[in-house]
C-alpha cells in the first residue's frame, strides 16, 4: 500500500522484478471533472428563431454608429454551417475592403477568421486573421472575437484557439474608425454571403475576459449589461428588421430576405421575470511532487498532503435567489515510475468531494470560487 496526500493509495499486485522494494516515483493530482447541477438544474434552452442564409447576397445591415468601432472590443455570433470553400463569406463586419480599418469575422475554407484595423496598428494573423480552426460540421459554434490591450483572440464553444498581439505595439490610437454599416452575414460587397445558419450577434465596449465568454456561451444576455452595445437575438421570427434588444435600438434590416427558421442553438435566456436556473463549470488545475516510495503492504506513516487548486465558475439568472448547491468535484490521482514512467496501477484513483457554491452572478460574469482539496 502506498499511502500519499493524506489517504491510502492502494496498489495491485506487482512482481518484485517489476516494482523493487524501493522507488522513486511522480504523483500527480489533477482536478479533472466538475459535475454540473441535479437534474434540471441548468434550466431551459429558449433558442426562439435564426436567419439561415443561402450563399446568395443577403445580409442584416445595421446603421454605422461610431459604438459599433468601440476599444475594446468584443463581436459574438453563433453559427451553423457545412460551408468549407474558399470564398471569403462574412459572419459579421464593420469593414470596407481595402481600408485597412475596421473588424470583421468571416467563414473561409471551413474556418472563422477574425481581425481588427486601425491607422495605427492591426490584430492580424497574416494573410486572413485569427483562425478559429474547422468549425464547417454541421453544427452549432459559438465564436467570440475580442480586442485589448494584449492583442486579439479568438474563441469557439468557450475555448480560447487562437491569439495574437498588435502588429507594432499597442498603437496610440487603437480604436478602429470605419463607417460603413455593420453586416451580419456578409463580407464588405462581395457577391456572396455566409451559407448556413446565424443566431444570437452581439457587440461590446468592453474586451470580455475568459470567465465572461465562457458565461456569453452558457446563456445569452439580457440585454443591459455593462458594455453591451448591440444584442440582436434573432428572435422576431418574421418581417424585414431584427431588433437590437440594448436601450440603443440599434435595429438592423434584412437585405434581400435571409429566411427566418426556428432555432435550434444551445442558447438560455435569462428574462426580467427570472426563470431561477443556474449551472456550474469548472477549471482544472494540477499539483506534482516526486519522493522515494517504499512499495510494502502497510502505510507509509505520517504522509505528506498536497493540495490541488482549481475554480468552480457558477452562471445563472442573477434575478432571483438561488439555493446553495452541492457540486461534485472529482480528483484523479496517477502514480508513475519516476525511472521509466510505467504508471503504477492503482485500486482506487478517482476521489469525489462535495463544494458548496451559495453565491450566483450578478449580471455579465460567473461567480467564481476557489476549490483546494488535500487528498
Amino acid at each position: 500500500m502506498i499511502q500519499e496526500m493524506g489517504i491510502p493509495i492502494t496498489a495491485k499486485s506487482q512482481t518484485p522484478a517489476r516494482f523493487p522494494p524501493l522507488a522513486r516515483g511522480l504523483l500527480l493530482a489533477s482536478l479533472s471533472l466538475v459535475l454540473a447541477a441535479p437534474a434540471g438544474g441548468q434550466g431551459p434552452f429558449d433558442p426562439g428563431s435564426a436567419l439561415s442564409f443561402d450563399g446568395d447576397v443577403r445580409a442584416v445591415s445595421v446603421p454605422h454608429a461610431s459604438a459599433l468601432n468601440s476599444y475594446p472590443f468584443t463581436v459574438s455570433a453563433w453559427i451553423r454551417t457545412t460551408e468549407n470553400s474558399a470564398l471569403v463569406r462574412g459572419i459579421v463586419s464593420k469593414y470596407g475592403d481595402g481600408s485597412f480599418n475596421g473588424w470583421s469575422v468571416f467563414l473561409y475554407e471551413g474556418q472563422a477568421h477574425a481581425w481588427y484595423l486601425t491607422p495605427g496598428g492591426r490584430v492580424l494573423r497574416s494573410p486572413l486573421g485569427l483562425l478559429s480552426g474547422p468549425v464547417a460540421d454541421g453544427e452549432w459554434h459559438h465564436i467570440v472575437f475580442t480586442v485589448g490591450p494584449g492583442g486579439g483572440k479568438l474563441y469557439v464553444d468557450g475555448v480560447l484557439k487562437d491569439s495574437i498581439g498588435w502588429s507594432n505595439g499597442l498603437p496610440a490610437a487603437p480604436t478602429a474608425l470605419a463607417t460603413q454599416p455593420l453586416q451580419i452575414g456578409r463580407y464588405h460587397a462581395y457577391p456572396q454571403s455566409f451559407n448556413g445558419d446565424i443566431d444570437e450577434v452581439t457587440a461590446w465596449s468592453r474586451e470580455l475576459d475568459a470567465d465572461s465568454v465562457r458565461f456569453l456561451d452558457e446563456r445569452g444576455p439580457m440585454g443591459t449589461e455593462t458594455g453591451l452595445v448591440g444584442s440582436w437575438r434573432f428572435d422576431d421570427g418574421d418581417g424585414t428588421t431584427v431588433a437590437d434588444s440594448t436601450a440603443a435600438a440599434r435595429n438592423g434590416a434584412l437585405v434581400n430576405d435571409p429566411t427566418w427558421i426556428a432555432s435550434d442553438a444551445p442558447v438560455r435566456r435569462t428574462d426580467p421575470a427570472g426563470d431561477a436556473w443556474w449551472n456550474v463549470l469548472g477549471t482544472r488545475g494540477t499539483a506534482s511532487f516526486s519522493r522515494t516510495w517504499i512499495i510494502t503492504d502497510s502505510p507509509t506513516p505520517s504522509p505528506p498532503e498536497i493540495n490541488v487548486t482549481g475554480t468552480l465558475l457558477r452562471f445563472d439568472d442573477p434575478n432571483l435567489p438561488i439555493e446553495a448547491v452541492n457540486v461534485p468535484v472529482s480528483f484523479t490521482v496517477v502514480v508513475e515510475d519516476a525511472a521509466d514512467g510505467t504508471p503504477v496501477p492503482l485500486a482506487q484513483d478517482v476521489f469525489t468531494q462535495l463544494v458548496p457554491i451559495n453565491n450566483h452572478s450578478i449580471g455579465l460574469g460567473p461567480t467564481t470560487k476557489a476549490v483546494a482539496a488535500a487528498l
